[in-house]
């Protein structure tokens, strides 16, 4: 597993490689149409075929185990695609340089 401030590697269960970091939202649009949960940003989990988000972020899970990660990812929901409000999400959901 891989950590750096805000950002995280880990594999699931399956093998797979996922990328997870802490997306806070800038857009004034965004923040209007976000549940309260969501206002102080959310995890974005993805990896080559899937991205999933969870709200709200639980407080040190940038030393979390692979384990913890691979679990909290599962609790994530689905990135729905399609909506205006997922449109401007993605475009503030860009992992950490």
């Amino acid at each position: 597993m891989g950590t750096r401030m805000g950002y995280a590697e880990f594999s699931d269960r399956e093998g797979r490689s996922w990328r997870v970091w802490h997306t806070r939202p800038r857009l004034a649009d965004v923040l209007s149409r976000l549940p309260t949960e969501w206002k102080d940003g959310w995890l974005t989990f993805e990896c080559d075929t899937d991205k999933r988000r969870l709200a709200p972020v639980p407080p040190g899970w940038e030393s979390f185990s692979s384990t913890r990660l691979d679990l909290l990812r599962r609790m994530a929901e689905p990135a729905a695609p399609g909506s205006i409000t997922s449109d401007m999400i993605r475009r503030e959901e860009r992992p950490p340089a």
